[in-house]
C-alpha cells in the first residue's frame, strides 16, 4: 500500500515547537481555521489537552510494561480474531 503524507501529526508538530508548520497543519484540517489567529487558537487547545506522558510511550512500554502490555495484547487479539473470522465483510455487506 501506498500512502501519502502532506505534513507531520499536528501534535508532534505542536511538540517540536516548529508552529509554522503546525499552523498550516491546523489550517488544512480544520473547517473554522480560516487564518492564523484562529489556528493558534486550536494550537493553545490541542496543546492544553497533551498531556507529557502521552508522547513518552515506546512501543516497548506498550508490548512489555506491566502497566500497558495487557490493554496492548487484548487489543492486538482482539482485532486477529476481529479480522480472522471475516465480520469486517459481514458488517460491509449486510446493509
Amino acid at each position: 500500500m501506498l500512502f501519502v503524507f502532506r505534513f507531520e501529526p499536528t501534535k508532534f508538530l505542536i511538540q517540536q515547537g516548529r508552529t509554522e508548520e503546525a499552523i498550516k497543519a491546523v489550517k488544512d484540517m480544520y473547517k473554522y481555521a480560516k487564518d492564523d489567529a484562529t489556528a493558534l487558537i486550536y494550537i493553545e487547545k490541542i496543546k492544553s489537552m497533551s498531556g507529557k506522558g502521552t508522547s513518552e510511550l515506546t512501543l516497548k512500554d506498550a508490548m512489555f510494561n506491566p502497566r500497558y502490555r495487557k490493554a496492548t495484547w487484548f487489543s492486538f487479539v482482539y482485532v486477529c480474531f476481529h479480522e480472522l473470522a471475516g465480520n469486517s465483510l459481514i458488517n460491509l455487506y449486510s446493509n
